[in-house]
């Protein structure tokens, strides 16, 4: 189990899962019917699962270069056909979820596993494409759940699609400044190698520091319960951030508490719109 959370990255998935609740919710008004709430939470849940699985397996030569550790396949705690099996299976689980709710589901998550598969298997070489695929598919669940609940995209959703988006972008280079050393040596063309770390990190701390700024969009609308956690997203990733540029900024481990605090910011953000909804 600790290689499977490993591999596919749960927490990713369970704040996907939580972010398409979130945009539902926030569509609809108020709560939503159990069965509708667990289709929304698994669908992006199931594909997150084969996004990360396939990345991994995609991305095998170019993390043993970055000596990652970290990652299942490096340290054969996971068999290269185990990682595609449980991308093969989580993908169209989670096409099939979505076509339970509507057509229009159905049409969204076809498209979003087909991008986090063709992101992993050719965009990810493209600078700013494969980073651009990757915001996309971080903003596509809030869309998805206001579409499931009330079968359009509501101003919140568009609001946290937004956010979504940039800061996934801004992540996304941290990423490649973290990969650099193999993505120069497997032929990849990412921001960092043809900007440079220290502009590559500037262009990520203005992305993300305009995701917490999107968020406070539709605070008057959305009372109190909203504001305070959106205070605490600040504070927190706003912190973390400034921190790329500190000497030690562009350390492995610097740039992995950044990537952290982030999502922990997004999921208090995303706890302050689903209290917003209820009251």
């Amino acid at each position: 189990m600790k290689a499977f959370w490993k591999l596919t990255r749960l927490e990713h998935g369970l704040l996907l899962g939580f972010g398409a609740i979130v945009g539902a919710v926030t569509g609809a008004g108020g709560l939503i019917p159990f069965e509708l709430a667990s289709l929304v939470f698994l669908c992006p849940f199931f594909i997150e699962l084969g996004s990360f699985a396939i990345n991994d397996y995609f991305d095998l030569e170019a993390d043993k270069i970055n000596m990652r550790t970290d990652r299942p396949l490096v340290t054969q705690e996971v068999q290269e056909k185990h990682a595609l099996a449980i991308a093969l299976f989580f993908f169209p689980a989670g096409v099939i979820t979505a076509a339970m709710i509507n057509f229009s589901c159905f049409l969204v998550a076809f498209f979003f596993a087909v991008l986090s598969f063709y992101y992993s298997w050719f965009l990810k070489k493209i600078a700013i494409l494969g980073n651009l695929a990757i915001s996309f598919s971080m903003a596509i669940p809030f869309a998805f759940g206001s579409i499931a609940s009330v079968e359009t995209v509501t101003g919140p959703a568009y609001v946290l699609a937004l956010s979504a988006f940039l800061l996934g972008f801004g992540r996304e280079i941290l990423k490649s400044i973290q990969d650099m050393k193999g993505d120069v040596r497997t032929g990849r063309r990412t921001l960092p190698i043809l900007i440079g770390k220290k502009n590559a990190a500037w262009h990520a701390t203005f992305f993300m520091l305009l995701s917490i700024i999107v968020l406070f969009i539709p605070f008057i609308q959305s009372g109190p319960y909203y504001l305070d956690p959106v205070f605490i997203t600040f504070a927190i990733s706003a912190a973390y951030v400034v921190g790329l540029v500190l000497p030690d900024a562009y350390h492995s481990k610097n740039l992995k508490r950044v990537r952290t605090a982030t999502l922990l910011g997004m999921a208090l953000a995303l706890f302050g719109f689903f209290l917003g909804a209820l009251v």
